[in-house]
């Protein structure tokens, strides 16, 4: 099964309502390194940064839970 988000290419770019129609679906800025999400109040929200290499870099301490992107282009999550 492959999960595909919606994205974008265009720095700056960022989601808007129309785009995510659903609460909890989700948006991924490559150009800028920056995930969106609509959430329960209907609004598009950043939820994270977007590392962009092969692996997470040891120096942030916020790792638990966040979003990077593999010199393959696939998304992935830290699990701390």
């Amino acid at each position: 099964m492959t999960i595909k988000y919606k994205r974008s290419h265009t720095a700056g770019s960022v989601p808007t309502t129309n785009d995510l129609k659903v609460a909890g679906q989700v948006a991924i800025n490559t150009s800028d390194n920056k995930v969106f999400a609509r959430n329960d109040q209907k609004a598009v929200v950043e939820i994270g940064g977007l590392y962009d290499g092969t692996s997470l870099p040891t120096s942030d301490p916020h790792l638990d839970g966040a979003f990077w992107k593999d010199s393959d282009n696939n998304l992935r999550v830290s699990a701390g």
